[in-house]
């Protein structure tokens, strides 16, 4: 089987060139191809350490407007093998077998047409990358959607085989430009009779060194998009006596030092998330005001 990889991205030269650096010393049968789109205005001559991935074989492309989907939509039409793999550019791979992990991973299942894996933590991750991880691990735990066979799986470590997607014109929704955006798509493609698999051993290191106003972005944009999909579905508030019930998975599942203020950082994502499916106000806004809110009780705390 011939591989894509494909990777969106937008203002992150430093962590694209993490991973790019993590691509060129892959250990792969065959070479494959990387197709990097950036929103808005293709930066690749920007990216540094360019020493460190120059032997890959790159194609870039521009969005030329904000959207992760639209971007992965982009990327998906110039793919030409048989596998296209999504990589956030905030990850990076942890061995120099992992792409071949992922090839014959598809080798052995033919019947399944997306694979994916966790996120891992790294030595330098922040209470906040912790705190996301672990939120984004729980997420997926479940392991299903719905009621189907089909796992759950995060849109920046999974892999397609192209011909299903093909077969079904199976496409992201522009719609949606940020926040479990991937989640939708899953749907969509179990709801064809497509099969989804999740493999914990198939995890990736995500790790942004964010910090708790960019964990309110986050909580930003993906209770508006989860908002979104709710009023498309009629479907209830997704929260119950503990929050976003993930949230509550999360603070349960996470261990290692400092715990302390990775639990905050939970807690924080946790209020965020809920107000964004009711504000009307912009993400600019909302940030600040979760943000002094947060200082006022880490005062108060203190």
């Amino acid at each position: 089987m011939t591989l894509s990889v494909v990777i969106p991205t937008h203002q992150r030269l430093n962590q694209l060139s993490r991973l790019l650096s993590s691509l060129a010393i892959q250990n792969c049968a065959q070479e494959f191809e990387v197709i990097v789109v950036f929103n808005l205005e293709d930066q690749l001559s920007h990216v540094p350490d360019k020493e460190n991935w120059d032997r890959l074989l790159i194609k870039s492309f521009s969005s030329e407007a904000i959207g992760v989907n639209r971007a992965r939509n982009i990327g998906l039409g110039q793919a030409s093998c048989d596998v296209v793999c999504f990589f956030d550019d905030d990850c990076y791979l942890p061995s120099t077998s992992f792409l071949n992990k992922v090839v014959s991973t598809h080798q052995l299942n033919p019947e399944v047409s997306a694979i994916g894996g966790p996120y891992w933590d790294d030595e330098f991750s922040t209470a906040e990358d912790r705190a996301y991880n672990a939120l984004t691990n729980s997420w997926i735990s479940p392991n299903f959607i719905g009621d189907s066979p089909g796992a759950r799986l995060i849109g920046g470590n999974v892999s397609y085989k192209r011909k299903d997607l093909l077969k079904h014109n199976l496409c992201f929704d522009q719609k949606l430009v940020y926040g479990g955006t991937e989640w939708e798509f899953h749907q969509r493609l179990v709801g064809k009779g497509l099969v989804t698999a999740f493999y914990a051993d198939l995890g990736v290191y995500h790790n942004d060194s964010i910090s708790s106003r960019d964990l309110i972005r986050k909580a930003y944009y993906q209770g508006r998009a989860r908002r979104h999909l709710d009023d498309l579905q009629g479907s209830q508030k997704c929260w119950g006596q503990y929050g976003w019930e993930p949230v509550h998975m999360a603070r349960t599942s996470i261990g290692g030092r400092d715990l302390e203020p990775v639990q905050k950082a939970l807690d924080l994502y946790n209020k965020a998330f809920q107000w964004a499916g009711e504000t009307h106000l912009d993400v600019d806004s909302f940030c600040e005001s979760m943000s002094q809110s947060f200082l006022s009780e880490s005062r108060t705390d203190a």
